[in-house]
């Protein structure tokens, strides 16, 4: 069977028939938006953000093909123009598939923008960026305008909405954006971000720009049973065979993370033969994964500090209390007050997710390579 025909996928687009799990969140999601409002999607790296929001702009157009959907990328953008250029950019594509009509577009509803056709970048619109900076609430208030001349209505999706903050010292562009998306009726905003309780604080806290600006939605895990019932229905499609024993096994192993529940099925699908998958299958596949992975690691724990790494590894070994003097000795954490402060350091950073009386890792891969690398732990203590 392709790659691109087998059962699971990982780290690629969203595709439909692999979407699963997210039902509820879904409806809620889907609901919000096509009321007006604005949404929020915060969880861990892995916890299916994107794919949940791909879903609901999928529902979105089905149920009203009036509705136009992109997505505004921050990845690229060191400062404001490179967002400006890059928004507007994207939201004539969303109005228009002819280059010379979204110019025409531009020149109407951004003339101080001194907009133009690349002929060496097939057709690309280009923008005077000086200028584009100079006036943002043209470029920000564009989906709004074009909604209203059109009678349709936009959604536009910036995922990593963390890095909004980065595009410029201080507040002073984040607070004009607010300012003018707060007042747009044709627009929706649907945000996606990681980093803990301080990338939801964005719009929890009124010091931030953009507080109450949207509704929040904390992605969690998704369910055990959801999980078994999916592996076990994939494998089904995928034309071979797993014991339910095997499919609970390796969903409990991926604690509701999506991108790791596909990942491990997918590498046990392919080791799996005539057979239905067993331990030993499930076992090979583990230690595949951990091949795979096991630099990526390295360098994460590489870049830690020394109380820093020790936090991890107690928590690793199921360590809750950690401000106790015992686990502070124990695993030389340092001070009550340090230990505070790697806490919340090691959530924004998504190596931890949790209340501070249950933590766990956000990739529980690499919290037991860490027990295998510093306690000698082995696979067959997960399976």
């Amino acid at each position: 069977m392709p790659p691109s025909q087998a059962p699971f996928l990982f780290d690629a687009p969203f595709r439909n028939r692999y979407f699963t799990g997210r039902d509820e969140e879904l409806r809620a999601l889907v609901s919000l938006l096509q009321n007006g409002h604005h949404a929020v999607i915060s969880a861990p790296p892995g916890w299916g953000k994107s794919w949940l929001a791909a879903a609901a702009m999928r529902m979105l157009v089905k149920d009203d093909p009036a509705f136009r959907c992109l997505t505004a990328d921050l990845f690229a953008a060191q400062e404001p123009a490179d967002f400006l250029a890059h928004f507007a950019g994207r939201v004539l594509e969303a109005a228009s598939p002819e280059p010379a009509q979204r110019l025409e577009l531009a020149r109407r509803h951004l003339p101080n923008a001194s907009p133009y056709l690349d002929p060496e970048a097939t057709a690309e619109l280009r923008f005077d960026r000086k200028r584009l900076q100079q006036h943002p609430d043209e470029v920000l208030n564009l989906p709004e305008m074009l909604a209203t001349e059109s009678g349709e209505r936009f959604l536009i999706y910036v995922p990593d909405f963390q890095r909004f903050a980065q595009l410029e010292r201080g507040s002073h562009f984040e607070r004009r954006v607010r300012a003018v998306w707060q007042n747009h009726r044709q627009a929706s905003y649907l945000f996606t971000g990681s980093g803990g309780p301080a990338f939801v604080q964005e719009f929890e806290r009124p010091s931030r720009a953009f507080y109450r600006f949207a509704e929040v939605m904390p992605l969690q895990p998704l369910s055990p049973e959801s999980c078994a019932a999916y592996v076990s229905a994939r494998f089904k499609a995928g034309g071979k065979k797993i014991s339910p024993k095997i499919a609970e096994k390796l969903s409990s192993i991926c604690e509701g993370q999506p991108r790791l529940l596909q990942e491990l099925g997918f590498h046990l699908w392919q080791l799996t033969g005539s057979k239905a998958a067993g331990k030993k299958e499930l076992r090979t596949a583990l230690e595949l994964c951990f091949a795979l992975h096991g630099r990526a690691f390295i360098r994460m724990a590489e870049g830690l500090s020394i109380t820093q790494l020790n936090l991890l590894k107690a928590v690793a070994m199921g360590e809750q209390h950690l401000s106790s003097l015992p686990v502070m000795q124990a695993y030389r954490l340092g001070s009550p007050a340090s230990t505070t402060k790697n806490r919340r350091l090691l959530m924004a950073a998504d190596f931890l997710t949790g209340e501070q009386s249950d933590l766990r890792f956000t990739d529980p891969l690499f919290g037991f390579w860490l027990r295998m690398r510093y306690f000698g732990a082995g696979i067959r203590e997960l399976v």
